[in-house]
């Protein structure tokens, strides 16, 4: 089963599949420049990826504008998030290793998923999980618009859960906030000395050609 029937199936926003896209683009690269990551390691990590975020749409705060979601009316987003959150949990991360169990994904898949949140980048970087360290270094690079560098990301990420927030949206802050996002910082370079990369090489234009390929990845 290809990743574009699973987010069909559960009818993923557009604007949250070209995000989970994105962030499998840019973990892929990482992993293929790296020497101690094999092929296995590689398709686990990718389909991690296209799955971190599948059940986030329990979180959005739904606007009067729903066309970055898909063509859909907004009274469907409006009935979809209430169904999701009555079958699987009013928390986004919850409801992801849900829908991921659901889908029959292995258990190292659904650890991977369980570890892609920006809460657990000191425990993924305290414990030198590689795989995970990729992954939520990786959703950190990713905004709303398309690749940034890590810290804007972060800020911009940040102002964006306070809108959020203030819209009446749900958002599970962290505590320890500046330690979290030093590990991200420490992170990027323990990945960044590894290979023959830099981070500003990852960019829109470097993932641009692997987001259609990544639209057709086998997950199932």
């Amino acid at each position: 089963m290809k990743i574009s029937e699973v987010y069909k199936a559960y009818n993923i926003p557009e604007s949250l599949q070209l995000h989970m896209i994105r962030v499998a683009a840019i973990a892929q690269i990482i992993a293929e420049n790296l020497d101690d990551i094999d092929k296995d390691q590689i398709h686990t990590l990718v389909k991690g990826c296209l799955l971190h975020d599948i059940g986030k749409l329990v979180i959005f705060k739904i606007g009067e504008d729903t066309s970055h979601m898909g063509d859909q009316p907004r009274d469907f987003w409006i009935q979809l998030q209430e169904d999701m959150r009555n079958d699987y949990s009013i928390s986004e991360h919850t409801a992801t290793v849900l829908i991921c169990k659901e889908l029959g994904m292995s258990q190292e898949i659904v650890h991977l998923v369980d570890s892609i949140d920006f809460a657990y980048s000191i425990k993924n970087y305290n414990d030198r999980n590689l795989l995970a360290m990729i992954g939520v270094y990786c959703d950190q690079r990713v905004s709303r618009d398309g690749v940034l560098p890590l810290l804007e990301r972060i800020k911009l990420g940040r102002k964006f859960c306070e809108e959020n927030i203030k819209a009446g949206g749900v958002f599970r802050d962290t505590s320890d906030r500046d330690k979290t996002i030093q590990a991200l910082v420490e992170i990027e370079k323990l990945l960044f000395d590894s290979i023959d990369l830099n981070p500003e090489d990852i960019n829109d234009e470097k993932i641009k050609y692997r987001i259609a390929n990544l639209k057709q990845y086998e997950v199932l």
